[in-house]
């Protein structure tokens, strides 16, 4: 996966340090430029810093859940793709729900998560 300006952004949404910094590491060995924020509150000022094109948000944070930041990640940038992660299944269809792309279980295959940032970048077909 080869990305040149703001396809190359991403952010990574999740409380857990070592998610993030795991996920961080694994997307730079892709040449992806990630950026960090451990709540949903967080994210939101980072996406509106940093413009990514892709956020991967945990279900579970703290403060506001994965799907209210998706929410309203999604009316700061209606294009923006949210892919969405979560240890529990149960929440994968409010997060669709909300605005994501794409839902992956933890523990997180890195594959899986990459192909799935790919899709999320298509754009909509109406």
């Amino acid at each position: 996966m080869t990305a040149t300006g703001k396809n190359r952004v991403m952010l990574v949404i999740d409380d857990d340090a070592a998610v993030r910094e795991s996920l961080r590491a694994a997307l730079e060995l892709k040449g992806l430029e990630v950026h960090l924020a451990k709540s949903g509150e967080e994210g939101l000022i980072r996406v509106t810093q940093r413009h990514p094109s892709v956020v991967v948000i945990d279900y579970s944070l703290l403060g506001m859940n994965g799907a209210e930041t998706t929410r309203r990640l999604r009316l700061v940038d209606p294009d923006l793709a949210v892919v969405a992660i979560s240890a529990e299944k149960q929440h994968k269809d409010e997060m669709l729900e909300a605005g994501a792309c794409a839902f992956i279980e933890k523990p997180i295959n890195v594959e899986d998560l990459v192909h799935a940032i790919s899709i999320g970048k298509q754009p909509v077909r109406q």
